[in-house]
């Protein structure tokens, strides 16, 4: 088979546009800025051999059998969070736009090749550009911030003509917990969602690329300890926020 896009269905996204989602929250409700500026968190990154593939690459090509985290645990200081966090006051609920390459040195504890620019529909189907977060919860103490964004993994080649061969998970989400009185952050996960197809795949070999479907069964970078949040906490739920930010992403193509 050569290259091609896979079906976004397969992938799980949104073949059309959705209606654009309203970034602001309720006006009544409070907003709350958000702030890293203590400590720092080790991640562990986890990458599992792709598998259910159409054309079965994993067993025809070493480079896609062999792949696993480039540095599998690594430390972040408060600045490289602060990065994901909003840079004004936000209510629960409210969206703001992430820029990837604030998240492309957590992407690169798994492979050196991350990359924001995606090589093959420039956003119109089975990854969109760019990113998004989202406050879902606070309490007294801490602040939950849901992630949602789009990358690519050049992991091989130049990425120029048809040399290159990519991994290109459908989207990863991710949380991060925020001590919002110490500014600390004390939890982070981005992960690929699971999916009987998440990953889309191109290899490059004598000259031409070939592309096949498939599913990891976990590929993340995540550390620290997810608190409770306190009964009184203003939140909305995990499916609200990802079906915020799905919009969101889907609209900005």
């Amino acid at each position: 088979m050569t290259r091609s896009c896979v079906a976004v269905a397969a992938l799980g996204i949104a073949a059309e546009p959705l209606a654009a989602q309203p970034a602001a929250a309720q006006v009544d409700l409070p907003r709350h800025r958000l702030t890293a500026r203590a400590g720092g968190l080790e991640l562990v990154a986890r990458w599992e051999r792709l598998t259910d593939t159409v054309y079965h690459f994993e067993r025809e090509y070493p480079l896609i059998r062999d792949l696993a985290p480039a540095v599998p645990t690594a430390r972040y200081e408060a600045a490289s969070f602060q990065a994901l966090l909003p840079p004004q006051p936000v209510a629960v609920g409210e969206l703001w736009r992430v820029d990837v390459d604030a998240a492309l040195p957590f992407l690169r504890q798994l492979h050196p090749g991350a990359t924001r620019e995606l090589h093959h529909d420039r956003g119109a189907g089975v990854a969109a550009p760019g990113g998004f977060a989202c406050l879902r919860a606070i309490d007294a103490t801490h602040a939950e911030v849901a992630l949602r964004l789009h990358a690519d993994f050049r992991i091989a080649g130049t990425g120029t003509g048809n040399d290159s061969s990519w991994f290109t998970p459908a989207q990863f989400r991710g949380r991060l917990v925020l001590d919002h009185v110490r500014g600390e952050v004390v939890a982070f996960e981005l992960a690929v969602p699971s999916a009987s197809a998440n990953v889309d795949v191109n290899v490059a070999t004598k000259g031409s690329v070939f592309a096949d479907i498939g599913r990891v069964p976990r590929m993340e970078v995540a550390g620290g300890q997810f608190p409770e949040f306190a009964a009184e906490a203003t939140r909305i739920a995990t499916a609200t926020a990802d079906d915020r930010l799905a919009r969101a992403v889907t609209s900005a193509t």
